[in-house]
């Protein structure tokens, strides 16, 4: 089946996803968001040098015990932590009010980096890049897959994951925020899909044109 949710914030709403602003950060739909050609996006700044959190989630209308999240996003440009290290948990999966695991975006220094257990894949910012992520869970096969613009980059399905209940919940944003952030450093992210396989990014379609001919063949 792959996609069972989506959510496109193209009618300018955050479709259910919680939003909020203060002096210091930001969550937020916004036509400077979009990604992908859309009209609209959502995203998360820093308006002063903090490290304050803030993110971004919505319960799922179904549990799932294999979930593939996928979403565009995109480092805005300028970004840095104030010292190498710093980072922020950025998506994660959640069961009832549980987070069981999330993926990092981490500022070493010099570059953003997308973190996982031993991941370290290096980031540009003001790029935009489709990241897909699934969770499994079982007693001896349960574990993570991550794609990064349909590549995959770390697969483990390994461990018993039945410690973890199915996912009813999914989170996006400064959910966790190390290490100060500088002004106006965030991320964006668009077009967000939930499914029960691999996602991809979908093959076009082609209809062949029927000529009607003199004989009506």
């Amino acid at each position: 089946m792959a996609v069972i949710e989506s959510f496109d914030y193209e009618d300018g709403t955050s479709q259910g996803w919680n939003t909020g602003t203060s002096a210091d950060i930001t969550t937020e739909v916004a036509t400077e968001a979009a990604l992908g050609g859309s009209n609209y996006g959502m995203r998360v700044v820093h308006h002063t040098q903090n490290s304050v959190e803030r993110d971004s989630s919505i319960t799922l209308q179904s549990t799932y015990t294999d979930i593939h999240f996928q979403f565009k996003f995109k480092i805005i440009s300028g970004s840095e932590g104030q010292y190498g290290g710093a980072y922020w948990r950025f998506t994660a999966l959640y069961y009832n009010a549980g987070e069981f695991m999330h993926l990092v975006l981490h500022w070493t220094g010099s570059e953003w980096q997308l973190r996982y257990d031993t991941l370290e894949q290096s980031l540009e910012t003001d790029t935009e890049y489709l990241l897909e992520y699934r969770f499994v869970r079982d007693a001896s096969v349960g574990g993570v897959q991550i794609w990064l613009d349909e590549v995959s980059l770390y697969s483990d399905f390994t461990n018993d994951t039945t410690n973890y209940s199915a996912v009813n919940r999914t989170i996006i944003g400064a959910l966790y925020t190390y290490g100060n952030m500088t002004a106006g450093s965030g991320f964006m992210w668009d077009d967000v899909k939930v499914g029960d396989a691999y996602i991809g990014v979908p093959t076009p379609t082609y209809t062949l044109p029927h000529y009607v001919y003199g004989d009506g063949s």
